[in-house]
């Protein structure tokens, strides 16, 4: 007879993938549910946040939250074990009776049953929101929680330039202020600003932006006021607005990985941590001591003078308390008043180039951790403080001492940017900082001749059993010895883990050797270690011509050469690129005989002319076209004659009576004789045609033409003349004058 239990596995087995499907979408379901539950607290929402990542989610939450049934399922069982065995009756029991108690403690038990289900119902959503708020978010990535990791992304300049603009916008925070560094000894890869990742795939990073953000990116002052909970949240500020966390979400393409290096802030009190100490002032009151005492760490005696301008500017100084500001004008501004104070207190020039190259020295420090001595960015670091000193600080440049000057005898000292550093921490002028350079000393480095020697010493009393297992070891041990002589170069042994290449090759050792024994310097010594490297990863199956080998991957320590026939254009093998055997491709060109057509192009068969007589068609006759042949042909415009063969033309003119040419049987040009109309007349004036015409006054007289006209005196004209005594009278006028 078949047990329940048999029953149970049976069904599991009929129902197996429908379960774990089952269970996987509850899981599923779940993880996005206390995601999600998460982002809102956070002002956001992604369904399709990294899928898997919310299976991750479920799985995590059901294994907690399965910790505490199986604490009180154990503390039951403790308390059964030492509670005893439950006493059992004396007499014996009828059937009726114990199937009585039997059915009673079944009833007993099923109320129990039921009333756990149903506080289970009521605690299970209670709880899964507790836990994405609460819980959740201390729990590491890794193990399906959402605590992040603090890191740095390592990706091409456009990627890590485009998430520092997209954390810039998100955040709040300057672009400028974000870190923006190159990677030494790689082809153009960036590191940017800090970041917290909460999840990572191959194409998407779910990042959070949190106050830690803006501690990356601000001065040391804002750094300690924000860890102590000090900036006034009602400060109305473009910075602060970074300090609520956000979740961004950012394209991967263009990032190679991630990098633990974080970057460190400004070390150094600049003028807008003055600014910002007493805005922090104005706004809270009750914070002015542990302002003050936090700018005089640094400018002893500054931070005092800004608490009590700002208590007198809002009349809150405490009594009896020597105002160290005297203000001109109580109407001006509080940030007037700052202004005022900090250019009294100090020197604000001193300040920035302070800050400045605190900045550069500090990231120099991140930069030859990681990547070990850097003389190109030393210089760069040099030459910014000197014309910082020459330009605005002459007066401290000209305490120069060329011998015994740090900037000028430290550059190859392996503490250079720390020493740097310190020269300028705590300084209040430029002389301080020249005094300090000045007896700042050398740190001589191990002699390369002596480190060598310990290293090829150390090499040679280990590596006398040549197995993998002790190859190892000695690797490791050579490493740990270098990074004890000469801790700023690790990275010419770290790079690629070179002296890690070839544990595994049988004369490890022997090149290993050479590379202790040859080189004078570091630079030889890096150079036979990347040839090491190289040769250690010398193999049969690399593709290059190298080790002994007679040709490539083949012949010497690898297998020996397969000898193929050389293929030639006279081996009977149609091979190379022939197009038949022998012929075609790089051998000479294949012969073809051609098949005679009557289309091919060629006066062969019988042909008359090419492709035509005998057995082809007839030959068309086409005359040739000429100049005298009487048809218009060619490029002709008319018979025989135009175009750019034939003679032009001649064009003979049509006669007619509008030619301006006298023919026909005209009399005078374009008219008269029988075809054109008759000729017009047109007289001549003159001054004997008997008409008026012209300018004359009179027939043929008078005007500018003709002669002036004669005047007969009459006695009737109303003119006294000829010999008349009077008008018209006397004279030979008969008419005697009154």
């Amino acid at each position: 007879m078949a047990t329940k239990k048999d029953h149970f596995g049976e069904v599991l087995e009929r129902n197996g993938v429908k379960y774990f499907l089952g269970i996987s979408a509850f899981l599923y379901i779940l993880g996005t549910v206390i995601f999600n539950i998460y982002l809102k607290k956070l002002g956001s929402f992604e369904f399709n946040l990294l899928q898997l990542r919310y299976m991750f989610v479920g799985i995590a939450f059901v294994l907690i939250t399965s910790v505490l049934p199986f604490l009180i399922w154990s503390i039951y069982g403790i308390a059964r074990v030492i509670r005893g065995p439950e006493p059992q009756p004396k007499k014996k029991l009828a059937p009726m009776q114990k199937a009585k108690i039997t059915r009673a403690r079944n009833e007993k038990q099923e109320r129990l049953f039921n009333r756990w289900k149903l506080a289970f119902m009521i605690f299970l959503p209670v709880w899964i929101a507790t836990y994405a708020w609460l819980v959740f978010p201390e729990i590491p990535s890794g193990f399906g929680g959402a605590k992040p990791y603090a890191a740095r992304l390592i990706g091409t300049e456009e990627a890590i330039q485009k998430i520092n603009d997209q954390i810039a916008f998100e955040a709040g925070v300057q672009t400028e202020k974000l870190p923006f560094e190159l990677l030494p000894g790689t082809s153009g890869l960036t590191t940017g600003a800090n970041v917290l990742i909460l999840d990572k795939s191959d194409s998407r990073i779910f990042l959070l932006l949190t106050r830690d953000l803006y501690l990356s990116s601000t001065s040391d002052f804002a750094k300690k006021m924000l860890e102590l909970g000090k900036m006034p949240e009602e400060l109305e500020s473009a910075d602060t607005e970074s300090f609520q966390v956000k979740p961004l979400i950012v394209s991967a393409e263009g990032i190679d990985g991630i990098t633990l290096s974080l970057y460190e802030p400004l070390v150094g009190t600049t003028t807008e941590d003055l600014q910002l100490a007493a805005e922090i002032v104005a706004a809270n009151p009750d914070r002015a001591q542990e302002v003050s005492d936090a700018i005089s760490e640094d400018l002893p005696g500054v931070g005092e003078k800004i608490v009590a301008a700002v208590q007198q500017h809002q009349n809150t100084l405490p009594p009896d308390t020597v105002n160290p500001v005297t203000l001109v004008d109580p109407v001006i501004s509080l940030e007037e008043v700052i202004n005022e104070v900090i250019e009294e207190s100090v020197d604000t020039t001193f300040l920035d180039f302070r800050a400045l190259s605190f900045a550069q020295a500090t990231a120099l420090i991140d930069t030859e951790r990681r990547s070990g001595v850097n003389s190109e960015n030393r210089r760069v670091l040099i030459q910014s403080v000197t014309e910082g000193l020459k330009k605005d600080f002459p007066d401290a440049w000209a305490q120069l001492d060329p011998i015994t000057n740090f900037l000028v005898i430290g550059q190859t000292d392996p503490d250079f940017a720390k020493k740097i550093k310190e020269a300028f921490r705590g300084a209040d002028n430029a002389e301080t900082v020249m005094t300090r350079l000045n007896t700042t000393e050398k740190t001589e480095e191990n002699p390369f001749t002596e480190v060598r020697a310990g290293a090829l010493e150390l090499l040679q009393n280990s590596s006398q059993t040549n197995t993998q297992g002790n190859r190892e070891f000695v690797a490791q041990s050579l490493q740990n010895y270098f990074n004890n002589k000469s801790p700023r170069r690790r990275w010419f042994w770290e790079e690629g883990y070179m002296l890690d290449t070839g544990v595994g090759h049988e004369k490890f050792f022997e090149n290993l050797e050479k590379v202790f024994t040859d080189p004078t310097d570091w630079d030889e010594f890096k150079t036979l270690l990347v040839d090491f490297e190289t040769k250690m990863n010398e193999t049969c199956e690399d593709g290059i011509l190298n080790q002994d080998e007679t040709a490539i991957d083949c012949g010497g320590v690898c297998e020996a050469c397969v000898v193929v026939p050389l293929a030639t254009c006279e081996d009977g093998i149609l091979n190379q690129d022939e197009t038949e055997i022998d012929c075609g491709g790089v051998c000479e060109a294949c012969v073809v005989v051609p098949v005679a057509t009557c289309e091919d192009g060629i006066l062969n068969q019988d042909e008359i002319e090419i492709d035509c007589g005998g057995v082809c068609d007839a030959c068309v006759v086409v005359p040739v076209e000429t100049c005298t042949d009487g048809i218009l042909n060619q490029d002709e415009t008319a018979i025989d004659c135009g175009g750019a063969i034939c003679e032009a033309c001649v064009v003979v003119p049509v006669e007619t009576c509008e030619d301006g040419i006298l023919n026909q049987d005209e009399t005078e040009i374009d008219c008269g004789g029988a075809i054109c109309d008759a000729c017009v007349v047109v007289l001549v004036e003159t001054c004997a045609d008997g008409i008026l015409n012209q300018d004359e006054t009179e027939i043929d007289c008078g005007g500018t033409v003709c002669e002036a006209c004669v005047v007969v005196p009459t006695c009737t004209d109303t003119i006294q003349n000829g010999d008349e005594t009077g008008v018209d009278c006397g004279g030979i006028c008969l008419n005697a004058c009154e």
